[in-house]
């Protein structure tokens, strides 16, 4: 019985694969020997999808060069997210009723566009918008919170849901 280290070399079942993937290179033969044939030019123009840009790919079908999907988006986002923060803080003082009611839509739509603005700029990559958008959903949760906690009776300044 022969153990595969007795056989001769160039007999064994991989050494027979190996020999055949080294055949199929194209300097396998030698410097004088014919080049490979090339492919047709339809073969050569289509891309493997590893090579694609990553907006041609089934995954990701948006195309990051519209307007929406850059870091300036993102900015815009995060602008809009601010003025609309800082607008809220100027809501009209009596807050019971449906006056609170739109306030809490109001923060409710702070929180919103807070999220929106730190989605976007994490996906392009925009670390200044992602921190700044990140504060205003901690600037939102504190308007919130401010007028949730008096209404709970948690705060120390008491106020009531409903106008009497």
């Amino acid at each position: 019985m022969y153990r595969e280290s007795d056989k001769p070399l160039g007999t064994t079942s991989q050494s027979v694969i190996v020999d055949r993937l080294l055949a199929g290179l194209p300097h396998a033969h030698g410097p004088g020997a014919p080049a490979m044939r090339r492919p047709s030019h339809a073969a050569a123009t289509h891309r493997p999808v590893a090579s694609r840009p990553y907006y041609q790919t089934a995954r990701f079908s948006r195309d990051p060069r519209r307007s929406e999907d850059t870091a300036l988006g993102a900015w815009g986002r995060v602008l809009l997210g601010v003025l609309l923060g800082f607008a809220v803080t100027f809501w009209p003082y009596q807050m019971c009723g449906f006056p609170l009611a739109g306030y809490f839509v109001g923060t409710g739509t702070v929180m919103i566009a807070a999220f929106w603005a730190a989605a976007t700029s994490w996906n392009r990559r925009a670390p200044v918008a992602h921190i700044l958008s990140i504060g205003l959903l901690i600037w939102g949760m504190a308007l919130t919170g401010d007028q949730l906690l008096q209404r709970s009776g948690y705060a120390s300044a008491a106020a009531a849901w409903s106008c009497e």
